[in-house]
């Protein structure tokens, strides 16, 4: 792992190893990974649903990610978070944004309500993903998105998903790629 030249979530992504070999490139890992986070914080909770979002955006939106051609079908995107380390991962997440580790597991309260957002807003129990690291890596995802809204003051989580549904311009310029 890279130390981050600066503190944008694309720059920390940097930091994470593509656990892929030689072939498996097709597609940037930093696209995929900011793919499945971005969907995340528009509410979006399988990698089929993530991968339809990201192939129905405007092709300047998804190159805007980092992808160079048609983005991954979800197939690609489950394989590639059984395949990443998720301490690795979780350490990126929380050099992202200082105001996290407040937040991340700070007492008992605020990690009560955080498994309460996780199973209701993001139905983490009726998540299927089993196999690999992927569980593991989508509950840093998931812990990262509700403490990144945290962080920002949102009040109501599932309406903030919503409108970064609605407007992704919006979110991805506070995430720290102004540049759309």
């Amino acid at each position: 792992m890279q130390p981050a030249n600066s503190c944008d979530l694309f720059s920390i992504l940097e930091q994470v190893t593509d656990p892929r070999g030689r072939q498996g490139h097709r597609h940037s890992f930093d696209a995929m990974l900011a793919a499945i986070i971005c969907g995340t914080l528009c509410g979006i909770h399988s990698m089929r649903m993530i991968a339809s979002w990201v192939r129905q955006l405007d092709p300047s939106t998804f190159h805007w990610l980092g992808f160079k051609r048609t983005p991954s079908c979800a197939n690609t995107y489950s394989t590639l978070l059984e395949m990443i380390d998720p301490e690795e991962f979780e350490q990126a997440i929380r050099d992202w944004i200082q105001t996290l580790l407040k937040w991340y597991r700070s007492h008992w309260g605020i990690e009560n309500r955080l498994y309460w957002v996780r199973d209701e807003t993001f139905g983490e129990d009726r998540c299927r993903v089993r196999s690999g690291n992927a569980r593991q890596v989508l509950a840093a995802i998931r812990n990262l998105t509700i403490n990144w809204l945290r962080s920002q003051e949102i009040g109501k989580i599932a309406e903030s998903l919503r409108k970064n549904a609605w407007n992704p311009q919006r979110f991805f310029t506070q995430i720290g790629k102004p540049n759309f």
